[in-house]
C-alpha cells in the first residue's frame, strides 16, 4: 500500500510540473451543481455546425463544415480510437463513436473534431455513471449578458481607435479601418456572410501577442492603429479590431468582458474566476451571435517573431451551451469607434480610466495540442503505475505460492 501511494503521489507531482497551476477554487469555494445533458449543438452557423447526441453508451455527430474538412472524430482519453465517420463532398458529415468502450481514466475530456488543415475543434464532455455534457448554468447569463450593455464615453471611443489621441490621427486611422472592411466584404450583400468574413479575416492576420501579455497589456496594444500596423495584440485588441470592421458594414456589436478557462483557470471554477478575456457579441436577425476570434486563431507572436497556426471556426456564432465550457460573460459595452472624433468637438473632454486593462489579455489563444499532449501523458502515467503495482502483487503471489 505504501508502494502504491508513493506511485500516484508521483503521479499527481508530475500532473501539477505539466500543468503549473493549482485548482482555481480554494475549499471554502463551492463549484456549481453541474446538470447532465446529452444533446448539444456546437453553432447556428449552417455551414459549419453539428449535433452530438449521446444515447445507450454511443456518440452520434451529425453536421456539416465547408470551410474545412472534418478528417477525424476522437475523444482525448484515448485518441487511438476513432469514430466511424463519412463525409460527404458538400461537407456534411455523420460519424459514431462507441463511448463506453472507450477506457475512463478521467471523470472529463474533450470529443476532438480534426480538421484537415491541422486545426481541431474540441467539446467538454464527462462521465459519471455514464458520458454526458456537463451544464454548468453559465449559459444563461452568457445568453443574457449582451442585452444589458453599457454606454461607454467618447474618450473610450478616441482612445481605443488611437492611443496618441489625436484628431487626425484618429481620422486617418478610422478611414483604413472603412477601406479594409470594404475590401474583405466586397461583393457581399448578406450581413451574416460579411460577418462571417470579417471574423475569418481577423482570425488568419493578426497574431496574439504574448510578449505584451506577459510584460504589459496598455492600451496602446489593443487600439486600432497599432493593431493595424503591428498586426499583433491580445484578446482585448482583436475584439475592439472585429467590431470596428463591423461597425463600418453598419452592423452592430458590442465588446463582452469575462472569464474563460484557460492559464490556469479550470472549468470548476469557471463561476467565480476573475475577469480576463474580451471577444465580441453580434445583433444580427433579431438576436445575438457570439463571436471569438482570437480563440479561432492560432496564430500568435512570442519573443520578437511571428508564428502562424491554423485557424477554424468554432467560436463563430457558438451557442451559449457550447460556449459555456469555457467562457463565461460579464459585462456587455458599446464602443462607437466611427463616433470617435466626438470626443474632440465636445465642450468638455470625459475622463476614461483605463481600469481594468491588465486583466484583458491574460489568457492566450487556446491550445487544444498541448491538452491533447498533457492528457496523453497523465494516461501514460497511470497506466504505468497500475501496471507496475500489478506486476508487484503478481511477484508477491508467486513468492508465496513458491
Amino acid at each position: 500500500m505504501k508502494l502504491l501511494i508513493k506511485i500516484f503521489s508521483a503521479v499527481s507531482v508530475c500532473a501539477f510540473m505539466l500543468t503549473g497551476t493549482y485548482p482555481a477554487f480554494s475549499e471554502e469555494s463551492t463549484p456549481p451543481s453541474v446538470s447532465k445533458a446529452h444533446e448539444l449543438v456546437t453553432s447556428y452557423n449552417p455551414d459549419n455546425s453539428c449535433t452530438m447526441e449521446i444515447s445507450d453508451g454511443t456518440l452520434t455527430v451529425a453536421g456539416k463544415y465547408t470551410s474545412d474538412t472534418v478528417e477525424r472524430i476522437f475523444l482525448t482519453t484515448d485518441s487511438s480510437t476513432d469514430a466511424t465517420l463519412s463525409v460527404s463532398d458538400n461537407g456534411e458529415f455523420t460519424a459514431k463513436l462507441p463511448l463506453d468502450s472507450i477506457p475512463t481514466l478521467f471523470d472529463e475530456s474533450y470529443i476532438i473534431i480534426a480538421l484537415s488543415s491541422g486545426a481541431q475543434m474540441r467539446y467538454r464532455v464527462q462521465y459519471d455513471e455514464g458520458w454526458y455534457f456537463p451544464d454548468n448554468g453559465i449559459k444563461e447569463q452568457n445568453a443574457s449578458v449582451p442585452q444589458n450593455a453599457y454606454e461607454t464615453v467618447s474618450a473610450a471611443w478616441a482612445s481605443y481607435v488611437s492611443d496618441e489621441l489625436d484628431r487626425q490621427t484618429v481620422a486617418d486611422t478610422l478611414e483604413q479601418i472603412q477601406a479594409l472592411s470594404d475590401e474583405i466584404t466586397d461583393g457581399m450583400t448578406d450581413d451574416y456572410q460579411k460577418m462571417m468574413a470579417l471574423a475569418r479575416w481577423t482570425s488568419e492576420n493578426i497574431y496574439y501577442d504574448e510578449d505584451a501579455r506577459d510584460n504589459s497589456v496598455t492600451i496602446s496594444t489593443i487600439c486600432l492603429k497599432n493593431v493595424l500596423r503591428d498586426h499583433r495584440t491580445v484578446c482585448g485588441g482583436f475584439a475592439n479590431l472585429y467590431c470596428a470592421l463591423l461597425e463600418a458594414q453598419g452592423i452592430k456589436a458590442v465588446n463582452i468582458k469575462g472569464s474563460v478557462a484557460s492559464g490556469g483557470y479550470t472549468y470548476e471554477g469557471l463561476h467565480d474566476s476573475p475577469q480576463n478575456h474580451e471577444w465580441a457579441a453580434v445583433w444580427l436577425d433579431g438576436r445575438w451571435i457570439y463571436m471569438d476570434v482570437v480563440w479561432n486563431t492560432g496564430n500568435f507572436y512570442a519573443n520578437g517573431e511571428y508564428h502562424q497556426g491554423k485557424v477554424d471556426d468554432q467560436y463563430s456564432d457558438i451557442t451559449p451551451f457550447a460556449l459555456s465550457f469555457d467562457h463565461r460573460a460579464d459585462r456587455a459595452e458599446v464602443r462607437h469607434y466611427f463616433r470617435a472624433l466626438e470626443y474632440f468637438d465636445a465642450d468638455s473632454k470625459e475622463e476614461f480610466s483605463y481600469e481594468g486593462l491588465e486583466g484583458v489579455g491574460s489568457v492566450t489563444v487556446r491550445d487544444t495540442q498541448t491538452e491533447l499532449i498533457f492528457r496523453t501523458v497523465i494516461s501514460v502515467l497511470i497506466m504505468a503505475a497500475v501496471i507496475t503495482v500489478g506486476a508487484l502483487i503478481l511477484n508477491r503471489i508467486r513468492k508465496r505460492g513458491k
